[in-house]
């Protein structure tokens, strides 16, 4: 997150790829060690040479992004969480629509731990669709970009066959609302 750092990181990937620019450059996680406008300097100065298109940021909180936003001469284009049925970040998602800032979901499935709630199990019955597919459609209809992690064929199959179909509004609320909210995510370094 150092400015020097982060453009040797940006030229190292880009040799990497073997491309000449970058679609999307990301900050992974706040770093309460290296001030934001250091870091954000070196990606303003990317962007002008044309190495990188548009910037994101992982696991940033509004207050995060307004700093972020306050010091970059760039839009925030993405911001990439956890986020999950049993973990709906709800006013986070809202504040990134506001801002016309893509929310990505991570550990969409909350490591597995979803797809036995049994919210998620009753709806996955009703609609004739694995837990997976509830998940996953649910965060569709969210409007969040998901990125569900699959080595298997059939599951990545599965994940896809999201998009023919709907939840009900009423059934979109029962998720809203599972009770039990649990981040998984917690290194000591967060900040939430």
């Amino acid at each position: 997150m150092h400015y020097g750092d982060v453009l040797s990181s940006c030229d190292e990937a880009l040799h990497d790829l073997g491309t000449d620019y970058l679609d999307l450059f990301l900050i992974h996680w706040p770093n309460k060690k290296i001030p934001m406008p250091e870091t954000l300097q070196a990606i303003d100065e990317l962007h002008e040479q044309g190495k990188v298109r548009s910037i994101g940021v992982s696991n940033f909180t509004i207050s995060h992004i307004d700093q972020a936003v306050a010091v970059s001469g760039l839009p925030i284009a993405n911001n990439q969480v956890e986020f999950h049925p049993s973990f709906y970040q709800k006013e986070l998602l809202e504040f990134c629509q506001s801002r016309a800032i893509a929310l990505t979901a991570y550990c969409p499935l909350g490591r597995g731990a979803d797809l036995n709630n049994k919210v998620i199990v009753v709806l996955a019955d009703k609609y004739a669709k694995t837990p997976a597919q509830i998940c996953l459609r649910w965060l569709v209809q969210k409007g969040a970009v998901v990125i569900p992690k699959s080595a298997s064929p059939a599951h990545l199959h599965s994940n896809m066959d999201i998009f023919d179909w709907q939840l009900a509004s009423e059934d979109e609320q029962k998720i809203d609302n599972i009770s039990q909210q649990q981040r998984l995510i917690d290194p000591d370094f967060g900040e939430f």
